[in-house]
């Protein structure tokens, strides 16, 4: 049986109506999980002002981020290429890639689903990590595969998961997979009848373009970086060597934490939408969708467990469940669905976000009013330390030596 489709009014009311929620739930994000930037934000900038060729970060620890064209090529273009500058930009594309987010959603499935929508991104790590890991291009990479989940025609699938693959392309690669299935268990109502043969099409045709677009742009970033002559000497997958040993003994550390930071305040929000369904008579359908979602969210469990960023890589692989969890939120009772959502945002608002590398972080621990006047013009405290200490300082990142490292 097919569930129901979201209809919600695509009215001029209703656009401004669906802003309106946008922004709330940005103020309440910003509440929720304040402000801080990557440490690696040195090593982005001096990239940025050197693209397209090699920067002097190129061949050291951590040179992998130079892989990230996107964000480093748009930082050249529009000449962000300082620190505090480049930390900026990301702010801005957290800003403008949950507006266009909550657009897309107000074009699919009306007020309610943009509603829904906001109501997710504002409660979810893909947002929080986004805002206290400024320069890192988490928000592009999950932001690109939430939005191919929710456009309708495919070659935006594959213009999403070529800026995906010029971002991330490992991350890219698993969230598109996630693409995939979430797509195939969406409701269609308007498709239904059409037989497991056009449903097989569709689904191969979705992986084709999600997959395909994101393999071109992993090939195309290597011949890049090749003709500009910079030599990854470390990459991302190289964090292997470390063995399933070191992994499990730095996922230990904290492991309630880590549990809990892993969806953050969404644990409260799909609680809510659990017993909504167990004590009242509310049945939004939906079964497969919801499936899909939770397989989603177990599967990027394998790779977050090799992996040290344990929130942030945890938060991107899963950003296309954030579509069906929008949807169930967008089914709720007409009469609760406001209130509810207004909930949920002050709820979120209250609640201070944490991420889990090692050890876990909280936002108290971010100095969000220095970071803030460090956005505006890149003055620190005085007695700060260098910027790369400076940004390391309350995260308490725990980073194992690989072997054969100093």
């Amino acid at each position: 049986m097919v569930a129901p489709p979201v209809r919600g009014t695509r009215s001029g009311r209703a656009a401004g109506l669906a802003a309106l929620w946008w922004a709330a739930g940005l103020v309440a994000a910003l509440l929720h999980a304040g402000l801080w930037a990557t440490p690696n934000l040195e090593t982005f900038a001096s990239a940025a002002v050197a693209f397209p060729g090699a920067p002097p970060a190129a061949g050291g620890p951590g040179d992998y981020v130079l892989a990230t064209l996107s964000t480093i090529g748009l930082g050249h273009l529009t000449g962000w290429t300082d620190p505090h500058e480049f930390a900026r930009l990301h702010l801005l594309l957290v800003v403008t890639v949950t507006a266009g987010l909550v657009a897309l959603a107000w074009h699919r499935g009306g007020l309610v689903l943009a509603r829904g929508l906001a109501v997710v991104l504002t409660a979810s790590p893909l947002v929080s990590v986004s805002l206290q890991w400024l320069g890192q291009p988490d928000m592009v990479t999950g932001g690109s595969a939430l939005a191919a989940v929710l456009v309708r025609r495919r070659r935006w699938i594959v213009v999403l998961g070529l800026v995906a693959g010029w971002t991330h392309p490992e991350q890219a690669l698993l969230a598109f997979a996630g693409v995939v299935l979430v797509r195939w268990a969406w409701p269609e109502p308007d498709l239904t009848g059409s037989g497991p043969a056009e449903a097989r099409r569709r689904l191969a045709l979705d992986a084709t373009a999600a997959i395909g677009s994101v393999l071109f742009a992993a090939v195309t970033a290597r011949i890049w970086l090749a003709a500009a002559g910079i030599t990854i000497s470390r990459s991302r997958v190289e964090f292997l060597e470390l063995g399933l040993p070191a992994f499990a003994e730095h996922h230990a550390a904290a492991p309630a934490a880590l549990v809990w930071n892993l969806l953050g305040a969404l644990w409260l929000l799909v609680a809510g939408l659990g017993a909504a369904a167990a004590w009242t008579r509310w049945r939004p359908g939906g079964g497969r969708l919801a499936l899909s979602g939770l397989a989603v969210a177990v599967a990027a469990l394998v790779p977050t467990f090799l992996t040290l960023d344990e929130t942030r890589v945890f938060a991107v692989l899963t950003a296309p469940a954030l579509a069906a969890i929008a949807w169930f939120v967008a089914r709720l009772p007409e009469r609760l669905g406001p209130w509810a959502a207004a909930v949920a945002l002050v709820i979120s608002a209250m609640i201070p976000a944490g991420f889990s590398t090692g050890t876990s972080v909280w936002r108290h621990r971010l100095d969000s009013r220095a970071m803030a006047t460090f956005l505006v013009d890149g003055s620190r405290p005085e007695d700060a330390p260098a910027l790369s200490l400076w940004l390391l300082a309350p995260l308490e990142v725990r980073i194992p030596t690989l072997p054969g490292g100093d």
